[in-house]
């Protein structure tokens, strides 16, 4: 800086002009140039994660991600408020993916309802989320810090929440799939371990092993509606006991009184283990297999729904419940089953259709 009194350089953190030893002043120019520099080097050594950023990658990672890293930002900014409103989104999506998730099951048994309403819950809470909060942060920054701070990196946040992702989506198709088993143990008499109309139900609940002398006869049964089983049914069982089941089996649907257009309810294919030969009455017996279709070929209403004077064959289910049951022979069937709430009068509003007892039983050990 000069010297206002004999106009001598001097350096810029002189206090005396090295000329005339007369005190320095500086100018208010200088000092809003030296403020306006100290709060530029502040604000880049503020360390942030992008807040943009973190909002996008939440469409993979879900909001619980998004909401984290901007509350680490909002304590970094010291911004007591927001970082609490962030915890509290935080806190709140874990709780909503975790009801999405696990809580699904004891409130809709239909499969396609089961199917739908979850992943369509969980897109509204996102844009709610996104609109309602994400936003937030973003604004503030581009107006208050002019977007200018040292930007952290991604590496660990990603990578973190990459094995997250994996481990929770196991944890959740395990617990899941127990929850989804259980809750259909309890809605459906049929799928307890067993059932029974005006015979006495046998203590504790538990079906006894069946004797070795157990014949099972080559047997079948249709209703009138004309929905039934078609071409080559048969069944593996890759694990004995847990049981692993998987059904080779197709369908059709004729009826010329029907409209083009018409069409089955929801269809579900089961497989039993009964204690005694099946002839079409009340089923007494264990679920060993639970499957649902998922066509992809022409004549479908839906991935479960068959229209009218159609047919699909060939189709290969699979179930690993690992279903444990007493060790014995029992007698096999499989059971097609339509989804129909007025007509229907069984707990969870399915009905038998159709039915195939195979010949000779199955020993489980």
């Amino acid at each position: 800086m000069f010297c206002n009194q004999c106009g001598q350089s001097n350096s810029n953190d002189a206090k005396f002009c090295s000329g005339c030893g007369a005190r320095l002043e500086i100018s208010n120019t200088q000092n809003t140039i030296i403020e306006q520099q100290s709060v530029q080097t502040q604000m880049k050594q503020i360390e942030l994660w992008n807040p943009n950023a973190a909002a996008n990658w939440s469409l993979l990672f879900t909001p619980i991600f998004g909401s984290y890293l901007q509350f680490r930002n909002w304590q970094t900014l010291g911004n007591k408020d927001e970082a609490d409103n962030a915890r509290n989104w935080f806190i709140f999506s874990i709780l909503f993916i975790l009801f999405i998730n696990l809580g699904a099951p004891f409130i809709w048994d239909d499969p396609v309802k089961l199917d739908t309403y979850p992943r369509s819950l969980g897109l509204l809470y996102l844009i709610v989320w996104y609109f309602s909060f994400a936003r937030i942060q973003p604004k503030y920054v581009k107006e208050k810090l002019k977007d200018t701070y040292e930007k952290k990196s991604w590496t660990i946040p990603l990578l973190s929440g990459l094995v997250i992702l994996f481990v929770s989506a196991f944890i959740f198709l395990i617990i899941g799939d127990l929850i989804a088993s259980k809750v259909q143990l309890q809605k459906t008499p049929s799928d307890s371990t067993q059932t029974t109309s005006s015979k006495e139900q046998p203590e504790n609940g538990i079906i006894p092993p069946i004797s070795s002398s157990l014949t099972c006869k080559e047997d079948s049964g249709s209703s009138a509606k004309g929905l039934e089983f078609y071409g080559p049914i048969s069944y593996k069982l890759s694990d004995n006991n847990p049981v692993k089941t998987e059904i080779t089996w197709g369908v059709k649907y004729t009826d010329l009184n029907m409209q083009n257009d018409a069409h089955t309810g929801s269809l579900r294919i089961r497989l039993y283990a009964l204690s005694e030969p099946y002839s079409g009455s009340d089923l007494n017996g264990y679920v060993i297999g639970e499957y649902y279709p998922h066509f992809n070929s022409d004549g479908l209403a839906s991935e479960n729904q068959l229209i009218v004077n159609h047919y699909v064959e060939s189709i290969i289910s699979k179930d690993e419940k690992h279903l444990k049951i007493p060790s014995g022979k029992y007698c096999t069937v499989i059971t097609l089953e339509e989804f129909d709430q007025q007509n229907c009068s069984s707990a969870d509003n399915f009905c038998i259709q159709s039915w195939i007892q195979f010949k000779n039983p199955s020993t489980f050990f």
